[in-house]
């Protein structure tokens, strides 16, 4: 596969660091190869299916945590920012720490990133990718936090209820009520509300789309579990209730929704996309 297809988007900054004697660029520019290396390693691994790989996508993001850390030390922080490039240094802190489970972290190094965004663009420096990326940060973590929860819940006994199910459902996946929703549901909006700031850059559109078909694995996941749930907790009656509650819900937001994204993704990725495609057809 091509770069575009191995999605370094959520890797490539809009600046090229280039090698020089100066310590925090050399620094920045180690710490973007590597992350470009893990982000290739974990997108080879997903999209391509190469099993066991011989070192996983973490090595290569705690050396790029260590090496973006090494270019804000001392006096370094001040050096990029009069080369307009602490916002891209933050920018791949975040990454880093949104990749290595760093969620709170993430965020707050996100906006810091964004700040420096902001006072770039007052200066007539716009870098439309990179602030786009770092507004739907939060989302993003929001969406990987809710699918190890989801994980998690799964495995336990409290999932055997279908109560403690459905109470689950509502408040991290989708809740019908007009007056509270559910954080899975919450992200995708967001999501939605970014993606038309991305009309001349197709890679991060198409990386904000599978962003929400991920966010459809799980909520199809867990509609599967609420399923199965009420087959063994509850009456004939309310067993067919939830039925076609589940089988609503699976059409309208799941299905639907699943052919949208999916048309969206073509169109952004053309031909270079069929293996991406494959793999969210298989997997939703």
């Amino acid at each position: 596969m091509t770069k575009t297809l191995l999605w370094l988007v959520i890797a490539s900054l809009s600046c090229l660091f280039f090698l020089g004697s100066c310590s925090h660029l050399q620094y920045l520019d180690a710490a973007q190869e590597s992350f470009n290396q893990g982000a290739s390693l974990e997108n080879e691994i997903r999209f391509a299916n190469t099993a066991n790989p011989s070192i996983s996508p973490a090595y290569y993001y705690n050396r790029a945590y260590a090496s973006v850390n090494e270019s804000l030390k001392g006096s370094r922080d001040k050096k990029l920012m009069e080369d307009h490039l602490l916002g891209h240094a933050y920018s791949l802190k975040a990454l880093c720490e949104w990749k290595l489970g760093n969620y709170d972290e993430a965020i707050a190094t996100g906006n810091l990133a964004k700040s420096r965004f902001i006072a770039l663009s007052d200066q007539g420096i716009e870098l439309p990718r990179d602030i786009i990326l770092m507004k739907s940060l939060s989302a993003i973590i929001t969406i990987d936090t809710v699918a190890k929860e989801f994980f998690g819940f799964r495995q336990s006994q409290l999932s055997s209820n279908f109560d403690k199910s459905l109470k689950f459902y509502k408040s991290y996946i989708f809740n019908s009520s007009l007056s509270s929703s559910g954080a899975l549901q919450d992200a995708i909006r967001e999501i939605e509300t970014l993606k038309p700031e991305t009309s001349n850059n197709p890679e991060l559109y198409a990386y904000l789309v599978m962003v929400q078909l991920s966010a459809l694995k799980t909520w199809n996941a867990c509609l599967s579990m609420l399923f199965e749930k009420s087959i063994a907790d509850l009456s004939v009656q309310e067993q067919m209730r939830i039925r076609r509650e589940v089988l609503d819900e699976k059409q309208e937001y799941i299905n639907l929704r699943k052919t949208e994204l999916l048309n969206e993704l073509e169109r952004a990725l053309g031909e270079e996309g069929a293996k991406v495609l494959a793999y969210w057809n298989a997997v939703l």
